[in-house]
C-alpha cells in the first residue's frame, strides 16, 4: 500500500506494529490470552466462526448497519 494511503499513527498508536498472521494463529493467541484488544478479539473470533460456515450467511460488506432499537 502506498505510504500516502496509510493511517499516520500518533501518541499511543505510534509504536503499534502491523503483522499479518494466519487466522488459526490469531484464534490461538486470543484463546491463550496473548491478545487483549476487544475489537481484535471479536473480529478474530467472528472471522473464525464465519470461516467454519464457509463464509455463508454474511451480510455484504456495503450493507447498512442496522440502527440500535433505541435509535429507531
Amino acid at each position: 500500500m502506498p505510504g500516502h494511503e496509510l493511517h499516520v499513527r500518533t501518541d499511543e498508536e505510534a509504536e503499534i506494529e502491523l503483522h499479518w498472521i494466519p487466522l488459526d494463529e490469531a484464534v490461538l493467541a486470543v484463546l491463550e490470552g496473548r491478545l487483549h484488544n476487544p475489537s481484535a478479539v471479536v473480529g478474530i473470533l467472528a472471522a473464525a466462526a464465519a470461516r467454519d460456515n464457509n463464509f455463508n450467511g454474511l451480510r455484504p460488506g456495503d450493507a447498512p448497519w442496522p440502527a440500535h432499537p433505541s435509535q429507531r
